[in-house]
């Protein structure tokens, strides 16, 4: 018990230092986008490449995207927006503890950070560990079911289906594609295996396709998009009972 009372404070510790060093980082950069750098350092971290140098962070990056699909490409502009003007000092403060942290971790703190420090922000984008995990427990997935999350926001809900299996096949689309990025990143950080994932209105334009009608699923997971705001005109551009989400339900 002590020893983890121990861990925890160590992390804690860690999140708040984490927290003081992305202050620093140009106030024209979104919250979001300095999680991009975080997850960035992290996923580097788990390829085995470790405390690239500031100049040479953006090249690594792009080294090892450029043969990835579409959605890790997304954040190679971001990172070069930040490392363009970030202070060499500040950068290998943000590496030194992100390298403190394990994936799980990383994912933990993106989450608190953009739930805290920015929440009116990206309340839409992120849902509570403990409701994940509750949603998770509630959903009882069996290792065979494919899962979905039709609005994944940064994939809180997805990382608590593959800590208990990252083999699950899973599946996810949002609108933001940087939220689609960062949780490609960090599934791959916490090691799941069969992942697909979708940029896009899931309610006017689900991916999730196969033989021309919407994929069926063993279960569909998610925290409700309470604080989303839907175009007044989305009950003209498709009719509830003549969609295939409707069907789908």
């Amino acid at each position: 018990m002590d020893k983890l009372r121990t861990m925890k404070t160590k992390r804690e510790k860690i999140y708040r230092e984490l927290v003081r060093a992305t202050a620093q980082i140009d106030s024209s950069i979104s919250g979001l986008e300095k999680c991009v750098l975080i997850v960035s350092v992290a996923y580097l971290n788990a390829k085995g490449i470790e405390n690239q140098p500031k100049d040479n962070f953006g090249r690594t990056m792009f080294r090892i995207l450029e043969t990835k699909n579409e959605i890790l490409k997304i954040v190679l502009p971001i990172v070069a927006k930040i490392i363009k003007d970030l202070p060499t000092k500040v950068y290998q403060e943000v590496v030194d503890l992100v390298n403190e942290l394990d994936g799980s971790s990383v994912a933990m703190f993106i989450q608190q950070y953009l739930d805290t420090t920015f929440k009116r922000m990206y309340s839409g984008m992120t849902s509570s560990g403990n409701i994940n995990d509750l949603l998770v427990k509630l959903a009882n997935i069996k290792a065979n079911d494919e899962i979905l999350d039709p609005t994944c926001g940064i994939g809180g809900t997805l990382l608590a289906v593959v800590k208990n299996n990252p083999h699950q096949r899973i599946y996810g689309q949002d609108i933001n594609s940087v939220c689609i990025a960062i949780t490609e990143m960090i599934l791959e950080i916490n090691g799941s295996t069969d992942y697909h994932l979708f940029i896009g209105d899931t309610l006017s334009n689900p991916y999730y396709i196969q033989d021309e009608n919407l994929k069926k699923f063993d279960v569909v997971i998610t925290e409700p998009p309470f604080v989303s705001q839907f175009d007044k005109d989305l009950n003209k551009m498709i009719s509830i009972t003549d969609t295939p989400l409707a069907r789908f339900l």
